[in-house]
């Protein structure tokens, strides 16, 4: 069989591991868990150079990872909007991977960002996540 004819069982296996970590006691080690899922997608560092440079290298790696990213500059913070959700079969379930979009953001950019829209739709009819970057 070619690749596109086997079926596998990847997104089972996702929403399995998901609802393990949904339902453990303690908030801190869920979102330690988060954060670190999102390190080990970070790639390589990004620590170096000025903000422009680290949001070039991190569009850049977003969108290696199918985020379709750009950032926009603003008067008063810089933007990251992410045109895609590579993980839009599973994200209405499991709203926790908007925390591992930001978490990986942050390690990219080694600043805070906060999430200011979620899949929302612009006048064009398509879908985007808006992330603020911190100062």
């Amino acid at each position: 069989l070619t690749n596109h004819q086997k079926r596998d069982n990847i997104l089972l296996l996702v929403e399995a591991l998901l609802q393990e970590i949904a339902i453990e006691k303690s908030t801190t080690k869920r979102l330690k868990t988060l954060q670190s899922i999102a390190e080990k997608l970070t790639g390589t560092s990004h620590s170096h150079g000025n903000l422009t440079q680290r949001l070039y290298l991190a569009i850049k790696r977003l969108s290696e990872l199918n985020y379709n990213a750009r950032w926009e500059a603003h008067p008063e913070t810089p933007k990251i909007i992410l045109g895609n959700c590579p993980y839009s079969s599973i994200i209405h379930n499991h709203p926790e991977i908007c925390l591992i979009d930001k978490y990986l953001i942050e390690g990219l950019l080694t600043t805070t960002v906060a999430q200011e829209t979620k899949l929302s739709r612009d006048d064009r009819g398509y879908s985007s996540c808006l992330f603020n970057i911190g100062r």
